[in-house]
């Protein structure tokens, strides 16, 4: 996170990156991602323990002096992208690639576990994350550094005020645990805020059963799509328009609710993800009765 027009905080004090690098347990046949490598303080620390790292740096005069200001380490790749939109496959060849330049045929760079450590801009963690989930298969585990909140929204449990749509399906998604609070004077500029640390590891099986992932993500986000609203208004506001009436949509959610066992007076907030999981299984009956049900 840095003093640049993108945003960015720069962390001062390598202190606080202890339990990040504990967590990402480098070793030399690891391929490291970093993203927002900034002035390079993780950076080194990555160069140290990783057999390969790639930084993506989207300031371009950051991205330039970077391997100077660390000492040109030769296992240090940097590219000059927008972590937003660049495709995180293409990078992980390309740096299997120079790595095999670097260091000979004898190294199997096609085999190294793929692992990102990253200070995430503040300005873009929500989005970040969400490529990352889409990439997870990509990645052995991530290591992030995000705003406190965020981190306390995304291990929110069910009832609590952080609790939302983040919540359960980042915990569909990856197994997740709490490192560490890192206190904004840590940072320069210090923002207002303070940030946290967490180790996210992508499942190879969901902890529960959804039955398709799209169909949790609109069924998670259709349940926070009007906070503080019952179940039965929510689901119903999200089947409205294909259901023909807000009364079609209403009921629809209503019997779908009844059927996966969850209240319908209940709000979106209480549900926890096995309950997700059981509606996610019956969306596409309710998709069916839906398009049976509208007029035309």
């Amino acid at each position: 996170m840095g003093r640049t027009r993108y945003g960015q905080n720069f962390l001062n004090d390598a202190g606080f990156l202890a339990p990040m690098l504990q967590a990402a347990d480098l070793r030399a046949a690891d391929l490291a991602i970093e993203v927002g490598p900034g002035r390079g303080i993780l950076t080194q620390e990555l160069c140290r323990q990783a057999g390969f790292v790639v930084a993506i740096e989207v300031d371009r005069s950051l991205a330039e002096r970077l391997p100077a200001r660390i000492g040109g380490p030769g296992n240090l790749t940097v590219v000059a992208r927008d972590a937003l939109t660049c495709d995180f496959a293409e990078i992980i060849g390309s740096g299997r690639k120079a790595w095999t330049a670097g260091m000979g045929p004898s190294v199997r760079s096609d085999l190294a576990p793929v692992k990102v450590v990253a200070n995430l801009p503040f300005y873009a963690t929500a989005p970040l994350l969400q490529r990352f989930q889409d990439s997870r298969a990509l990645f052995e585990r991530l290591v992030l550094m995000v705003q406190a909140e965020v981190g306390e929204r995304i291990l929110a449990a069910p009832g609590e005020s952080a609790y939302g749509a983040l919540s359960p399906l980042l915990a569909y998604d990856f197994e997740i645990r709490w490192l560490g609070r890192i206190p904004s004077k840590a940072f320069d500029p210090a923002p207002k805020v303070d940030a946290a640390s967490l180790l996210l590891i992508p499942r190879k099986t969901p902890p529960a059963d959804a039955g398709s992932r799209d169909d949790l993500s609109f069924t998670v986000h259709a349940a926070f799509g009007m906070r503080r609203k019952t179940l039965r208004e929510a689901l119903g506001r999200a089947l409205e328009a294909s259901a023909g009436s807000r009364k079609a949509g209403r009921a629809l959610a209503e019997a779908w609710l009844e059927e996966a066992g969850v209240e319908p007076s209940r709000r979106g907030e209480t549900l926890s993800l096995q309950e997700y999981a059981s509606l996610s299984r019956r969306l596409p009956e309710v998709r069916a009765r839906e398009h049976s049900s509208a007029p035309g």
